[in-house]
Parts: structure tokens; sequence; C-alpha cells
């Protein structure tokens, strides 16, 4: 999430395009990652996407163009988005919820 809009500023300078690459790379990873966890936790059976590995032979320009072009790499990017999202709002829920009843109780029980 961060990764690509970091990535597209810096690629004026030359510097985002390898982190771009870089952020391409690590999140196909994370998102096998999350893929073998849903799978083991939930007992699913998740398909596996289509590119799982480079070629044998392949140079790593046609692998990059291979990912960049597989909808899957998209749809883990926007799988990861909506995952920190979701986590965020999860902690954020949580700290509300655990500290409102219990700075309510603090303040009520010494008041009464």
């Amino acid at each position: 999430m961060f990764g690509l809009a970091l990535g597209m500023g810096f690629s004026v300078v030359l510097i985002g395009i390898p982190s771009l690459i870089v952020v391409v790379l690590v999140s196909r990873r994370v998102a096998t990652f999350e893929q073998i966890l849903a799978n083991e936790l939930l007992g699913l059976d998740l398909r596996h996407r289509t590119i799982q590995s480079p070629i044998e032979g392949e140079q790593f320009r046609q692998t990059f163009e291979r990912y960049l072009g597989a909808g899957s790499t998209w749809k883990e990017h926007v799988l990861l988005y909506l995952k920190v999202w979701f986590g965020l709002f999860s902690f954020a829920t949580l700290v509300v919820g655990v500290t409102v009843p219990t700075r309510s109780w603090a303040y009520f029980s010494r008041n009464h």
C-alpha cells in the first residue's frame, strides 16, 4: 500500500523503480503466506494462483513482466491493502472498547 505510493513518488528520481520491484515481489510472498495461513487455520482449500514461480531459464525481466501482467498479482495487492485497513480498524475498536469502559468505571467508582 504505502510501498506502491512511495515507489511511484520516487520513480522520478529513479530510486522508486527498484523499490516498486521489491514491493511487487515481497507482496507476492506475503500473499502466499496469507493463503497458507487461511488454508491451515480455517481448513480451506484455496486455489493457488496461476503463476507460482519463475520458469527455469527465464530471465528476471520476463518473470517480472509475467507477475505484472497476472491478475492474481493485483488481487493480492488489494487483499493486502484491505487487510491493513481492517487491522487498523480492529485495533482502534479494541482500544476504544477497552479504554472507554475502564475509564468510565474508574471515574464512577471514584466519585460515588
